[in-house]
């Protein structure tokens, strides 16, 4: 609504409109809803463009795949900078873990009709933001120029060895190992020797047990730290654990499931323990492993990414989303609500309130000033 009003004393003067608040598409009919509704129909509802675009139809207000496009493309810009403060602040905890998963990507350069390999590198750590990011590859360079050469802390992971070799060239970064990964194994070597593989499971259970009465008694990391260390708490359990696989594997093919189960053990008993003398660290990877689910159903769905250059963007978008998920926020309301305030925002602006962990819905934040 954009109110016009004439000049009572001087009428002969053109009327006066009121200026048009900035809109996410400059120029466009699109408003922040409407993109939003899009982005969270592709990113979090998992339904590729050409349904919007069939579905429009049945509406009554067709919307050209050609354009949603478009919009998702200006959406993502619209929340870079938002993405580029979510990753600084995440790199900055001293505490990240990082994961990968493949998809696949259309190039137009390249013979019509292929498709080809890329990949999200996902991070995150209990609490925080979720950041994707987009990569051509799985090479162990990407993860350099992804955590940088500045990244000082506690680096968790499976047991790529990507990961191992940032850690041993960066001498500020410790390596921590994901004991889930380790349990698997050892689940799966069930069915060759069950009182071996029972028995490792069980030491493992007595150690998340140990971690989940912490957790319900809301100690701080520090003290955490202080009784992971006890002689008598983890460390016993799992050297109990270590000895078990010594004895395993010489009694077992080196090639069978337990052979490689106790293998995985051993060779990363260092990264493994580790924990031992943190208290801020999980056990294992599975809250960037849940961050990166969305991601896996969407690509069963639109399949690929139809340029290497959409795939940034996508990470952006999943990024703010995921990130809303687990802060429990609605994400069509936030992107509708960011999308609405950035474009009357300038570059001295704060952007700290719109970050997800940190966005507070207008109606719930005028409620509590009043």
């Amino acid at each position: 609504v954009r109110p016009k009003f004439r000049r009572k004393d001087a009428r002969e003067l053109p009327p006066v409109i009121a200026p048009a608040l900035a809109r996410p598409v400059a120029g466009g009919y699109a408003s922040a809803g409407l993109l939003a509704y899009i982005v969270i129909a592709k990113f979090e509802n998992h339904l590729p463009l050409y349904r919007l675009e069939r579905m429009s139809t049945r509406w009554g207000a067709k919307l050209s795949r050609q354009s949603m496009v478009e919009w998702v493309r200006i959406a993502a810009e619209w929340g870079e900078p938002l993405y580029k403060r979510m990753v600084a602040d995440l790199l900055s905890g001293g505490y990240v873990q990082v994961d990968e998963t493949p998809v696949k990507f259309i190039d137009p350069d390249e013979k019509r009709g292929s498709t080809f390999q890329g990949y999200l590198w996902v991070m995150t750590r209990p609490g925080a933001d979720v950041v994707f990011d987009w990569r051509l590859s799985r090479r162990h360079g990407e993860l350099t120029t992804l955590l940088t050469d500045d990244y000082h802390g506690v680096l968790q992971s499976d047991g790529y060895e990507a990961y191992e070799s940032y850690a041993r060239t960066h001498p500020g970064v410790t390596w921590a190992a994901c004991w889930a990964h380790t349990r698997r194994g050892f689940f799966e070597a069930q069915g060759q020797n069950h009182r071996v593989a029972n028995g490792a499971m069980r030491l493992m259970a007595r150690l998340y047990r140990r971690e989940r009465e912490w957790d319900e008694q809301q100690i701080s990391p520090a003290d955490r730290a202080v009784e992971r260390a006890k002689p008598e708490g983890l460390a016993r359990t799992m050297e109990s654990l270590r000895r078990l696989a010594l004895w395993a594997r010489i009694r077992v093919l080196p090639k069978s499931p337990l052979g490689k189960a106790c293998d995985y053990l051993l060779r990363h008993w260092q990264p493994l323990t580790v924990h031992l003398k943190h208290g801020h660290t999980r056990l294992d990877t599975n809250v960037v492993e849940n961050a990166i689910r969305p991601s896996c159903i969407g690509k069963k769905n639109w399949l690929f990414i139809g340029h290497p250059d959409a795939g940034q963007r996508s990470a952006i978008l999943y990024s703010l989303i995921v990130s809303c998920q687990r802060h429990g926020k609605d994400p069509l309301a936030y992107l509708r609500d960011v999308l609405t305030r950035l474009p009357q925002m300038n570059n001295r602006d704060d952007l700290t309130p719109l970050l997800p962990r940190n966005w507070t819905p207008v109606a719930v934040a005028a409620n509590a000033a009043a």
